[in-house]
């Protein structure tokens, strides 16, 4: 969830938290992206300027031998022709990878086509809680009411999440690491933020971008 980069000696740490925080030459960053796909058609592939994934070294045309490795070049890779991102992939168990930068025009074949989907998030109202369709977050295996130790963890959810009165996605959600002073996590997730509440207790309020 952090990466700290040297530039001189171009040095690169990774790491899963930043609670603990060592003196050096690097600069420290938290990610605020996450990335995930979902299937949007069967037996083709996406071909707006279709091309063929690239080797991690950048050489042309890898068949990687995953799915997962499919979708770790459609984060990173552009279009060769006109520099747009990859926002679909392709994949055939044979193997075979296809990216592409859209999915109107769709070429029957034996792949299944994925979407990319990039989430972040951004600060909607300061010291206010949304309360559309609010819920207390669940924890990972399911279970009721939740309230995971960072804000991050809190925006996770929220990209999983869904109403449990409506099944309307999760769009937006508050938090804070000390709730009313008490040095307790709360995480409140909410499908809109028309109507909110100031004086919530700490909590802000943020709102999931998706593309």
């Amino acid at each position: 969830r952090y990466f700290s980069y040297h530039t001189t000696q171009k040095d690169c740490m990774l790491s899963k938290g930043c609670t603990t925080f060592t003196k050096h030459g690097h600069h420290a960053y938290r990610m605020m992206v996450r990335a995930s796909y979902a299937l949007v058609k069967s037996s083709g592939y996406c071909n707006d300027g279709a091309w063929n994934s690239h080797y991690p070294d950048g050489s042309e045309n890898w068949n990687p031998p995953s799915i997962g490795d499919c979708y770790e070049r459609c984060l990173i890779e552009k279009d060769p022709e006109d520099g747009s991102p990859c926002r679909y992939f392709s994949y055939h168990t044979a193997p075979d990878c296809m990216l592409s930068k859209g999915c109107t025009t769709f070429t029957k074949h034996g792949h299944q086509a994925y979407q990319l989907i990039r989430s972040s998030y951004s600060l909607e109202k300061s010291d206010a809680v949304c309360l559309d369709g609010t819920w207390d977050s669940h924890h990972p295996d399911g279970s009721d009411n939740w309230n995971p130790p960072s804000l991050e963890e809190c925006f996770e959810r929220c990209i999983v999440e869904k109403s449990p009165t409506d099944g309307t996605p999760c769009r937006y959600f508050s938090y804070t690491s000390d709730y009313f002073g008490q040095g307790t996590s709360d995480c409140v997730l909410s499908t809109g933020c028309a109507t909110f509440a100031a004086n919530s207790g700490g909590r802000s309020a943020y709102r999931l971008i998706q593309s």
